[in-house]
C-alpha cells in the first residue's frame, strides 16, 4: 500500500452511501486535493504580480506553477466526472 493511498484511506475512513462500501467517494477526494491547490494558485499569482521586473526568472516558475496547478485541476476534474470510487486500502478488487 502506497503513503498516498493510506493517508487517503486515513483521512476518508467513512463509505458513501452511494457507492461501494470499500470505496472512498471520488468526489470528496477530489475536492480535498483542490484546497490546497487553490491556495497554492493564489501565492503564485500574487507572487506573479508583486515581483521586482528584474526578478523575471521567479515570476516565470511562478507562472509555470499556475500552469502546473491548472493542470491538475484538469485531471482532478476528470476523475470527479468519472465517478469511480477509489478502492479502500486492503480491499480486494
Amino acid at each position: 500500500m502506497s503513503g498516498f493511498h493510506a493517508a487517503i484511506t486515513r483521512k476518508f475512513p467513512f463509505s458513501s452511501p452511494l457507492s461501494d462500501s470499500n470505496a472512498i467517494p471520488m468526489c470528496d477526494l477530489v475536492h480535498e486535493l483542490c484546497q490546497p491547490l487553490s491556495e497554492i494558485d493564489a501565492i503564485a499569482c500574487y507572487f506573479e504580480m508583486t515581483l521586482r521586473p528584474e526578478m523575471e526568472h521567479l515570476r516565470k516558475l511562478a507562472l509555470r506553477l499556475q500552469e502546473l496547478v491548472e493542470e491538475s485541476d484538469v485531471i482532478l476534474s476528470r476523475a470527479a466526472r468519472s465517478g469511480e470510487p477509489l478502492p479502500r486500502a486492503g480491499a480486494q478488487t
